[in-house]
């Protein structure tokens, strides 16, 4: 009799347990089908009041990237990201990055003779989804040489300067909240990087306490030819 009752109270705890795992699986689907329909409603709006686009944004989700890609045959990339609710529409952010390129190549042409930036960089944007003239871009600024003779514990400082005067020189009309940028001096490699997470501009303060020295493992091959070209 005890034998029957323990087999008796083992099914209801896996029966017990079945169901309470059906039901969470149950609300990640609900709430996962719920994120899609989001999208969709997202880009769709989008695609019909700035794209002129008269159709029903259908979505895939991207698990790696954590974005939902528009599957209609579009022709370029549209994709909505669920962590700011954001829009990339990949010919605007096209049309950014030719923009901001050429101001750069306007930029660097006087900038310093100690200086020696990278020929191109990269600017990715994306929108508001709830207001599309709010901008949230990325910056990728990488391989930027100084050849100045200055101390180790100005080159983080030399560094963030150095960036936020790149920044300011592209001129107003970004909104940089991510960056990624490499510099190199006599002292080392650095890196400055952060995605563009929010909506709030790249300041000062931010660049220096992401500005972090690299270790010689992992300096690239030019970086230690230039160390020798300079007699560093």
């Amino acid at each position: 009799m005890n034998r029957k009752k323990k087999k008796l109270k083992l099914k209801i705890v896996m029966a017990c347990i079945v169901i309470v795992l059906l039901l969470i699986t149950y609300k990640i689907f609900s709430i996962f089908v719920a994120q899609v329909g989001l999208a969709e409603r997202a880009l769709t709006k989008y695609a019909n009041e700035i794209l002129d686009i008269d159709e029903k944004i259908i979505c895939k989700y991207d698990w790696y990237n954590d974005r939902y890609n528009a599957t209609n045959n579009l022709g370029f990339a549209l994709d909505y990201r669920r962590q700011n609710k954001t829009i990339h529409d990949g010919n605007l952010s096209q049309k950014e990055n030719e923009k901001a390129s050429k101001a750069y190549k306007d930029l660097v042409i006087n900038s310093g003779e100690n200086l020696v930036f990278p020929i191109d960089i990269t600017v990715w944007t994306e929108i508001s989804a709830s207001n599309y003239d709010i901008k949230t871009q990325r910056l990728y600024l990488l391989g930027i040489y100084n050849s100045e003779d200055i101390s180790e514990k100005d080159s983080i400082s030399r560094a963030t300067n150095i960036v936020m005067d790149t920044i300011k020189g592209l001129g107003e009309d970004y909104n940089f909240t991510g960056i990624q940028a490499i510099y190199f001096d006599k002292n080392g490699m650095f890196e400055i990087s952060f995605p563009a997470d929010s909506f709030k501009a790249i300041d000062t303060k931010k660049l220096l306490s992401k500005t972090k020295q690299k270790g010689k493992s992992e300096y690239p091959e030019t970086y230690i030819n230039w160390l020798k070209e300079n007699n560093f």
